[in-house]
């Protein structure tokens, strides 16, 4: 009885937590009403919140500033994705990547958007097309991994969580992905 009284005071703390980052979140969105970067975050609250309308109506307010529409896409797919409506999503985010493949976060965004949709084939094509371009891009082997850990590859996927820690060893995408595997492996 006792350690449902403490959940419960964890997810009312948690929810505390929660509507005070929106209540900032919403002063600073009425001080600064076309700041992307508030925007976003509060939209991310929302979406943790489940409330989806509200984030989509603040995408909207998002694609009205300035034509940020690739970040208002983001957001658009960031709620699919939240809904488990993970195809959409992915066209969402190859709309984003298409308009600026250079963008290392709508790259990520994608490969993220294809494993949430169980199309590893596509995500594992997009990184290896990225790192013949960059064979020195942590991240993309740091994705790669997580990608074939999906799959249940997990040799190949240590050696590319292995293989980002040599290429750039100040970059902790690499150690972090390693620790984590072999955290859940400990079982």
């Amino acid at each position: 009885d006792q350690d449902v009284e403490t959940l419960d005071d964890l997810a009312l703390q948690r929810r505390g937590i929660g509507n005070h980052a929106e209540s900032v979140l919403n002063e600073l969105a009425a001080r600064w009403p076309t700041n992307v970067q508030v925007l976003t975050a509060l939209a991310q609250v929302k979406i943790g919140q489940k409330e989806w309308a509200a984030a989509n109506e603040i995408a909207e307010a998002v694609r009205k500033i300035d034509g940020q529409s690739n970040v208002a896409n983001q957001i658009t797919a960031a709620v699919l994705g939240a809904q488990q409506k993970y195809g959409e999503s992915v066209n969402v985010l190859q709309n984003v990547y298409d308009a600026n493949p250079q963008s290392p976060q709508s790259l990520y965004a994608l490969v993220r958007a294809y494993s949430q949709a169980r199309q590893f084939d596509k995500a594992e094509a997009l990184l290896a097309s990225t790192l013949k371009a960059n064979p020195n891009n942590a991240d993309a082997y740091v994705l790669m991994g997580i990608t074939q850990l999906s799959r249940n590859e997990a040799k190949q996927a240590v050696a590319n969580f292995k293989t980002a820690m040599e290429k750039q060893p100040k970059n902790p995408g690499g150690y972090n992905a390693l620790a984590n595997y072999y955290i859940s492996q400990k079982d």
